[in-house]
């Protein structure tokens, strides 16, 4: 059992630098001492008088060269701290309020601990920042081990420090000072929101300081910065890697739409050949779901914002709508419609509407459910051509306000409508903006046969384009830890149903300050996106969509008529291509030389990565795999700066419209094969 207490503060400027205390005090819903153990109405841990944290000091405190500001319960009706839900305290809410900041800042320093242990590097919670000038968000996991560990005998951490300690009766307790860097310093953080992961864990804020920008502040952000990059980076870069297979470990089956993609409303034809290439391939042969609950194509998911068919009252045009739809089924793909927003006349123009309009909340959920079945009528009953079966509720509300608690009434009340107009439909979410375990298995909880799918997004980072490219590759590991929380969460609460998980956005970075991130267009793209699908698929997710298939970040890319394709496209072709059947075992002695593996059809794939912004030296070996007979044949082929610049363009001319890579003999005495692997390359190694 964990409990993670943070404590927070922004004042007025310091002695030492630019410091501002964050008010927490109408959000704080427990103190610091406990009179009875137990009895679910005491502070802190709920532990009784000898196992409390009574003797932390309140007022002003500073830790770690860090003013804080800690809130003296007494003059607070009797609350001093923040207690999240987590498994030993259910009763607790999952998330906090939003708590108002309205200042720009570098950086957040918090103060905090942890009761009990939990799993190293788990999250147990997560961090949502929102700004005044745009929908710019921001989201940070907290990790034990990492950030803080146990409240009992606290010791130094990669990303923490012990800022004050006491014995409270029971044993040396302590708090740690941890901080989360501002990817945008220029933009007032409007608010921050705490959300619990609902593990084993039992969040506790107590206090956060915002710096602004002065010298002593601009050190204490730099060391914030240097330990990051030094937990995620890790050792020197690989100059050499060894790699190893064993195709008798059968890990799972891989689900044929693992590789999806999420779009806008554009249907360009410029587009048309590259999206039939890519979401053709990898299923020419597949007559049944695998696994059962997940289509045979890969999905092509829509959100109705992009494409509103609705622009006034009882007015209803699916003419764009239909075009977009129809373009994804002559891909070759699954549509998938995202129900993301109430359209604005839904707002209305009355007072009354005035916060529905600002939190993009319905003013009405009984008429919205019905606005909604309206929509799924349409693609089920009324319209020519297959039905679509696939939806999601909601897009990223969290973002905009919405409670966990209000958004499960409009799931449940649309979910419940949408199953009288087609029993059919699968439906999905909570679709938050980042991986959010605990608001999937509320989800879960609350309406458990109403959910068939659960889905979320999750982009590399937030950080702008000046982090270092190590520092983001190194975080693809990400990807994998949430798909396997997420995986114990349908285990726990729906373990009689295989509920798909499903990330219906993903890309490196969703916004940066030119308009897209160049790197996403590189070869640092591609080895990206080649391993946080490996990662996910890893951790036992199963469908990935890419967030986009064409324009802005896409994967494609059209400008007055002439397309490209970048080389992310050709790593998810790679996986459509080469990544089926079975995964199986797999194994680099080098963090940034990852392999991925699979057999099908009398074939055994390897998927090689360099994550490395050199080349490196790669062996794979074959020894004790049974595949060193004299008829067994291999094939290779290499994405990298060299083999992209041949077939980046797109040819009208040609049907397809695109080239893509081929396999081609590799020279193999039946022992070890070795490559020099190219900066960012992606390469595939075929077994025959």
């Amino acid at each position: 059992m964990l409990v993670c207490i943070f404590v927070a503060t922004i004042s007025l400027r310091g002695d030492s630098g630019d410091y501002l205390y964050i008010d927490l005090r109408d959000a704080t819903n427990m103190g610091f001492a406990d009179e009875v153990s137990g009895d679910g109405r005491g502070g802190w841990t709920d532990q009784g008088p000898s196992n409390d944290m009574k003797a932390l000091p309140t007022g002003r405190q500073v830790w770690c060269e860090v003013p804080f500001d800690i809130i003296d319960p007494e003059e607070n009706n009797g609350t001093s701290c923040i207690v999240l839900r987590g498994k030993p305290r259910s009763a607790m809410p999952l998330e906090s309020p939003a708590i108002s900041v309205g200042q720009k800042g570098e950086a957040i320093i918090f103060a905090g601990t942890c009761a009990w242990s939990a799993t190293p590097d788990e999250e147990v919670l997560r961090m949502v920042v929102t700004y005044r000038e745009d929908t710019s968000y921001s989201e940070s996991a907290f990790l034990y081990n990492k950030h803080f560990a146990a409240w009992w005998r606290p010791e130094s951490l990669p990303l923490g420090e012990v800022a004050w300690e006491s014995f409270n009766g029971a044993a040396r307790v302590g708090i740690y000072c941890f901080g989360w860097i501002n990817p945008y310093p220029e933009k007032t953080i409007e608010d921050i929101k705490f959300i619990s992961a609902n593990t084993d864990a039992v969040p506790i804020i107590v206090a956060a300081t915002l710096l602004g920008k002065s010298p002593e502040t601009q050190a204490i952000v730099e060391d914030i910065r240097a330990r990051e990059e030094a937990v995620v980076v890790g050792a020197a870069a690989t100059q050499e890697a060894h790699i190893s297979l064993n195709p008798k470990q059968r890990i799972r089956t891989i689900p044929t739409a693992l590789v999806s993609v999420g779009n806008g409303s554009s249907t360009s034809p410029a587009y048309a050949g590259p999206a039939r290439v890519l979401l053709g391939t990898g299923h020419e042969n597949v007559s049944e779901p695998s696994p059962p609950a997940l289509p045979g194509r890969p999905f092509f998911r829509i959100q109705t914002h992009a494409v509103e068919p609705s622009k006034a009252r009882g007015v209803w045009d699916f003419t764009q709508l239909d075009r977009v739809i129809d373009a994804a089924i002559s891909y070759g793909a699954e549509p998938m419609i995202c129900l993301s927003f109430p359209p604005k006349w839904f707002y209305g123009e009355e007072a009354t509407f005035e916060e529905a309009k600002r939190l993009r909340k319905p003013y009405d959920i009984e008429a919205y459910a019905e606005h909604c079945a309206q929509i799924v009528r349409h693609y089920t009953q009324e319209r020519e051509g297959p039905p679509v079966l696939w939806w999601e509720i909601g897009n990223e509300v969290e973002l905009h306000d919405w409670s966990y608690a209000y958004y499960i009434k409009v799931y449940a009340a649309v979910a419940q409508r949408l199953r009288e107009v087609e029993p059919r439909i699968q439906l999905g979410g909570p679709v938050t903006a980042g991986p959010n375990s605990g608001w999937a298995a509320e989800l879960i909880r609350a309406v458990p046969e109403q959910v068939d799918f659960v889905s979320y997004h999750q982009y590399g980072y937030s950080e702008p384009f000046e982090s270092p490219d190590a520092y983001v590759m190194g975080r693809t590991a990400n990807f994998e830890s949430s798909a396997r929380r997420y995986q114990e969460v349908i285990d726990e609460l729906s373990p009689h149903r295989k509920l798909p998980i499903v990330i219906t956005e993903a890309n490196t970075s969703w916004r940066y300050h030119e308009g897209t991130d160049p790197r996403i267009r590189s070869m640092f793209g591609a080895a990206w996106t080649a391993s946080v699908l490996g990662r996910f698929v890893t951790g036992g997710g199963d469908v990935f969509c890419y967030f986009t298939l064409n324009g802005g970040f896409g994967s494609i890319w059209s400008d007055n008529g002439q397309a490209a394709v970048f080389p992310a496209w050709h790593t998810l072709w790679i996986y459509r291509k080469f990544f089926t059947g079975e995964m199986v075992g797999a194994t680099s002695d080098a963090s940034t030389v990852e392999v991925y593996a699979s057999t099908s059809e009398g074939q055994i794939r390897a998927i090689l990565i360099n994550k490395n912004h050199h080349a490196v030296d790669v062996t794979l070996s074959l020894a004790d795999t049974g595949i060193g007979q004299k008829k067994t044949s291999v094939s290779t082929l290499a994405l990298n700066a060299q083999t992209y610049a041949r077939v980046r363009k797109v040819d009208p001319s040609v049907e397809s419209g695109v080239e893509t890579l081929e396999l081609t003999p590799s020279k193999w005495d039946g022992g070890q094969l070795a490559y020099k692997m190219e900066p960012f390359e992606v390469r595939v190694v075929t077994f025959d």
